[in-house]
């Protein structure tokens, strides 16, 4: 009984260190849709939509960042060097100045990993590979 006792307890002071669900690394490509409303009023998504104050991010996953024809980028972000892999892009959701300092994105970031992830989700279904 004494066993069990600590293994149970040793299970419960464990729980908090279990690794977010696997959904969160995945993303949900719904719920990025409905997060992305709040990004429209910056950027499109479409393939062949206009720039706004943001570019167009059709097709961003994988993408050199700052690379988007005829839209204008901050120095900073022109001279990082990034490509938009699933890391950088949840860097750069998470906080935009600390990834790229002197960028000109005005959101200030996404704290929860799982928006992130499905903000993600949503810009790859956006993209080339959305398409198949």
């Amino acid at each position: 009984m004494r066993r069990s006792a600590i293994l149970a307890l040793a299970v419960c002071a464990l729980g908090p260190a279990w690794p977010e669900p696997v959904a969160a690394e995945g993303g949900d490509v719904e719920a990025g849709g409905r997060l992305w409303r709040g990004c429209v009023a910056c950027h499109t998504a479409g393939r062949g939509e206009p720039h706004r104050a943001g570019p167009n991010l059709w097709g961003i996953v994988g993408a050199p960042a700052a690379a988007k024809a005829g839209y204008r980028y901050s120095r900073a972000l022109a001279a990082a060097g990034l490509v938009w892999d699933e890391a950088t892009l949840d860097a750069w959701l998470r906080s935009p100045r600390t990834l790229v300092p002197g960028n000109l994105m005005i959101h200030a970031g996404l704290a929860r990993a799982e928006d992130r992830a499905d903000i993600i989700a949503f810009l790859r279904a956006n993209g080339p590979a959305g398409d198949r």
